[in-house]
């Protein structure tokens, strides 16, 4: 089916629409627009209010009764009601960041990016985008070998090593817990912190509250994939997964809310 809603808005035009519906908070806008204390705030929102009637997103009937086009309607409701929540951060190597959530309501899944200067792009779709989200290191990435473990701690000792130029010491306390050579040199490199990465945090929604159910930091690395997680021990997994991998495990947890809706 596609996209089936697709609109540019601003910060201070989102928090509007949302106050309008009965909203207090947007998932992933700034609601700092209107904090100012030196703007005249009813004039700045007649002023937004004005320009999205120009873009023909909303009007007001003789009777004074608010339209709002349903497919940004559906949006803004998905946004600030959503039952799952994706949070997905991008740092490539090449400098390119980026910051994009997904929503999903009912079935409903709503594509929000921030592409800076207080301006997003908000989109409804019929699956979630994995495609466009997850940056080409990661989708092109090769398949390998590697399932280590190591406790957060020593991950940041070693970190801090590399950073004041103690390689030697830095390699030699990886191989305290971890014995394969290229697993040894690719986690070195990974704890540099020097790769290109994408962070995927997703929260569902159960008795009002948002709850963490997915948590994982992906690298590129040496031409893999490496996934980083930490348990309930601060022991942190190093393993290596394919792109098509990746993209079962989230789209797994979109798809659960579906089946079975809000827990």
């Amino acid at each position: 089916m596609g996209d089936s809603f697709q609109v540019k808005l601003s910060s201070k035009e989102i928090l509007i629409i949302a106050a309008l519906l009965g909203y207090e908070s947007v998932f992933g806008v700034d609601e700092k627009a209107f904090t100012d204390a030196n703007v005249d705030t009813k004039s700045l929102i007649r002023q937004h209010v004005r320009k999205m009637e120009r873009k023909k997103l909303i009007r007001y009937d003789l009777d004074g009764i608010l339209y709002i086009v349903p497919g940004l309607r559906q949006a803004i409701d998905c946004i600030c009601n959503a039952e799952t929540v994706g949070m997905f951060s991008t740092n490539l190597k090449s400098g390119k960041k980026a910051s994009v959530y997904i929503m999903e309501k009912e079935g409903i899944v709503t594509f929000l990016e921030h592409f800076g200067d207080g301006k997003y792009l908000i989109r409804i779709a019929d699956t979630v985008p994995l495609k466009e989200i997850i940056p080409y290191e990661i989708l092109s990435s090769q398949p390998c070998d590697i399932r280590e473990m190591m406790l957060f701690e020593e991950a940041e000792y070693v970190h801090k090593q590399i950073e004041e130029f103690n390689h030697d010491e830095a390699e030699m306390r990886i191989k305290k817990h971890i014995k394969d050579e290229t697993a040894t040199k690719t986690i070195a490199k990974i704890l540099t912190g020097n790769c290109g990465y994408m962070s995927v945090q997703i929260h569902r929604k159960g008795n009002n509250l948002y709850n963490a159910i997915y948590n994982s930091l992906f690298v590129a690395v040496n031409n893999c994939t490496i996934s980083l997680v930490a348990d309930e021990n601060d022991v942190l997994c190093f393993e290596a997964l394919p792109p098509v991998v990746i993209e079962e495990q989230i789209n797994l947890q979109f798809n659960l809310s579906k089946e079975r809706g809000a827990v």
